[in-house]
């Protein structure tokens, strides 16, 4: 009986060619150092300065915690991996995020769900402000995340994104980063503690509705949240809004 070796029908490997990502006219980056091969034919710096802003933004939020090369975080701790996702925006802005590799992380001990405000609630929220004459203000939070600590122990080492100075570094992630599993159910508690200092309480049918009687008594003011957006419901929604920014909360209206 003849019996076909593995090796007969092993198909030949082909070298895999990376397709070139275009948006908007423009071509995306695959990672940190053809950004800079990119810029380089350009003859500008758009990527990097895109990087250099994101990396400041996350120091300066106080996200990482640098140690030496050799520092050993100890038992507890598990390794993730730092990945520089690339885009464009519509006005041809650079814009990059640093993610982490939250699939490689045991979130098992974490509690991950986090919820969103249901669609009838925005609808019934729209009656409510046309039937009593309330203004609508709704926003974003930038960075929202990274408000917020995570309860995961995990870190990484820092590569170019980080500079020639602070690379091979071992960075101990503090904060909510992007990409970790329980990074939005963090964001969502942040959040709640946040406007329930500000004196609102949830709905019993919609968690992510709250509201409170307002200053002068002659109405009730609503915030309903879906992950890092917001809408108010107020007779002075820009109050509120203050309230948000004096909390600590990076706002885009």
């Amino acid at each position: 009986m003849y019996t076909v070796r593995r090796a007969d029908i092993r198909k030949k490997k082909h070298p895999k060619i990376r397709k070139q990502i275009l948006k908007y006219g423009v071509e995306v980056p695959r990672n940190v150092t053809h950004a800079m091969e990119l810029d380089k034919q350009s003859g500008n710096t758009f990527w990097q300065e895109a990087i250099k802003r994101e990396i400041s933004s996350l120091v300066e939020m106080e996200c990482f915690e640098f140690k030496k090369p050799d520092f050993n975080p100890g038992v507890g701790y598990q390794w993730t991996t730092l990945t520089v996702i690339f885009d464009v925006k519509q006005d041809l802005r650079r814009k990059a995020r640093l993610v982490s590799g939250g699939h490689l992380v045991d979130a098992l001990d974490n509690n991950i769900y986090s919820s969103t405000v249901k669609g009838i609630s925005v609808r019934m929220l729209h009656v409510i402000a046309h039937k009593q004459n309330l203004k609508l203000l709704c926003g974003d939070v930038g960075n929202a995340y990274v408000n917020a600590y995570t309860n995961e122990l995990v870190y990484c080492r820092a590569g170019p994104e980080f500079g020639e100075e602070l690379r091979g570094s071992i960075i101990l992630i503090r904060k909510a980063l992007y990409g970790l599993r329980s990074s939005s159910e963090r964001w969502w508690a942040h959040f709640a503690d946040t406007i329930r200092g500000m004196g609102f309480q949830p709905t019993r049918y919609d968690k992510d509705v709250w509201y409170k009687m307002s200053n002068d008594t002659s109405h009730y003011e609503y915030i309903c949240t879906h992950s890092d957006d917001f809408m108010i419901v107020s007779k002075t929604p820009e109050v509120i809004m203050e309230g948000l920014k004096q909390a600590g909360l990076y706002d885009q209206v």
